[in-house]
């Protein structure tokens, strides 16, 4: 799933205003020419009584219906002309995102993949209601009505989304309960990531110079007897081949992926973030997130601050300063289904408890990438983040993307056009899987992952856009650590092994 692609586009579907609808209607070529796909009297009978500040959504499934209609003085398009109008207004999104893992979310500086917006202060809020916008949340984004509050300008949600200037306001109205995701995000601060199963009983016979991050203080070295073993659990770690591993994270992991103490109530998770010149993996998601744009609607030439300095947005802007705008209208927005005293209260209570509850405070981001300028504000972004991997053994597939299904194939190479496939003893060459299954929920303790093949599930096709499994080649001798030249020696099988060993520790 493209999840920016589907957030940003849903944005953009919500608060394009009639003329620039107009506009990127009459812009749709028919295919092979230079020839509009609609009439000017078709697209004036298309948008015919629509509000001219926000389409919203009853407003712009009227123009896809329009637009298919066979009635008189409509266009009557096909599925595969609608497409071409879809795609004029919309960007494709072709860039899919593993699904998150939820632990160390709240003790995490930036939260995002690519690293989108601090989780300090309100940031959680913010960060949980773009989700809802891009899904399941009903959005009844309308022209706001008339009222004294806005005669004196004294509208709170139109102040904080940047639209204190305008003449007219859109209400940011919508399912979204702010109260429940602050509530939620609190819960999150509880979660810890997963153990592996009886995996730290034998510490003291292997003797390890390293302590075993998976299991809190006071609980390492209980024995179950074989009556009170889970059936099928998972096989004990090789707690000395654990401790060769360590010294091989050390020297290949850490400097992007910290170890912290999964237990320790005031754990900070730093995301290191990586240009993708550095990283390699696939450009997709981050290109996608700090470039694309839309029509702005209501937020044309609002100011906006940027890490950067304050920008002021375009017709055609993009879509994260839309984004941006958007989300604080929501958060700003009261739930008018509420009494009034409820109806302040509960936001409130989201607003001031999501400040208070949140550990996290400003800082810079960590790591090498593009900073922001005023030309280009939004290059930090085309980054990737790395963080601690606490629990990534129950996390498969591996990278941004999941292009890799086990963490024994993300230590090996991308097999490029001009790799051998075969030693010069004769032996095959191991490279990451070009295509493998996913949907299975069972546990590869091995390679470290979900079984990736032997069933009945959804084919993985590397070679799709945004489906890349390049990059990231550390221990493959081929990605340089970050701050070096020249990348390390590759691992051979018995330390990849190895490094899995203290992999399932964390």
């Amino acid at each position: 799933l493209d999840a920016f692609g589907r957030i940003y586009n849903r944005v953009l579907e919500h608060i394009i205003n009639k003329e620039q609808a107009i506009t990127q209607m009459a812009m749709v070529k028919k295919p092979g020419t230079n020839q509009s796909l609609l009439s000017i009297e078709q697209i004036d009978k298309v948008v015919e009584g629509l509000n001219d500040i926000v389409l919203g959504e009853a407003g712009f499934e009227k123009i896809i219906a329009r637009l298919q209609s066979h009635q008189p003085g409509y266009p009557g398009l096909s599925n595969d002309e609608l497409l071409l109008v879809r795609e004029r207004i919309f960007n494709e999104p072709d860039a899919p995102v593993s699904y998150p893992f939820l632990w160390d979310i709240a003790q995490s500086d930036y939260v995002q993949w690519n690293g989108l917006a601090a989780n300090a202060g309100i940031g959680p809020l913010g960060r949980n209601t773009g989700e809802v916008i891009g899904v399941f949340g009903k959005l009844d984004w309308a022209e706001e009505k008339p009222s004294l509050s806005n005669f004196f300008h004294l509208n709170l949600a139109a102040s904080i989304s940047g639209q204190k200037s305008k003449r007219h306001y859109i209400n940011f109205k919508s399912s979204i309960d702010k109260v429940n995701l602050k509530r939620l995000e609190s819960h999150l601060r509880e979660l810890q990531s997963p153990m592996w199963p009886d995996g730290c009983n034998n510490l003291d016979s292997a003797e390890p110079p390293f302590d075993c991050y998976a299991t809190p203080k006071g609980q390492r070295n209980v024995q179950m007897d074989d009556d009170e073993r889970p059936k099928d659990i998972l096989p004990d770690i090789n707690l000395a081949e654990a401790k060769k591993g360590r010294f091989i994270y050390a020297e290949y992991c850490q400097s992007c992926h910290e170890i912290i103490d999964r237990s320790d109530w005031d754990r900070k998770v730093i995301g290191k973030m990586m240009d993708i010149e550095a990283v390699k993996t696939d450009p997709a998601m981050a290109v996608n997130g700090a470039t694309y744009k839309g029509s702005a609607g209501n937020f044309t030439h609002i100011y906006q601050d940027t890490d950067a300095g304050p920008v002021i947005l375009e017709e055609n802007a993009p879509v994260v300063q839309i984004l941006t705008a958007a989300t604080r209208g929501v958060i700003a927005t009261r739930d008018y289904d509420k009494m009034f005293l409820r109806r302040w209260g509960d936001w409130l209570y989201a607003l001031v408890g999501s400040i208070l509850d949140n550990d996290i405070k400003p800082s810079v981001k960590v790591g090498d990438y593009r900073p922001d300028t005023t030309a280009q504000p939004y290059s930090s972004l085309v980054a990737y983040k790395a963080r601690s991997l606490n629990g990534i053994w129950a996390t498969g597939p591996y990278l941004h993307n999941g292009s890799v299904p086990t963490l024994y194939d993300l230590l090996l190479p991308h097999k490029r056009a001009d790799d051998p496939t075969f030693d010069p003893e004769g032996n095959a060459i191991e490279y990451r899987p070009t295509e493998f299954l996913i949907g299975a929920r069972e546990l590869d303790p091995v390679r470290v992952g979900f079984k990736s093949s032997g069933y009945s599930g959804f084919n993985f096709q590397t070679a799709i856009a945004g489906n890349a499994n390049t990059g990231h080649e550390y221990a493959a001798g081929r990605t340089p650590q970050l701050g070096e030249e020249k990348p390390l020696a590759a691992l051979n099988k018995a330390q990849r092994m190895q490094l899995l060993e203290f992999i399932k520790t964390l």
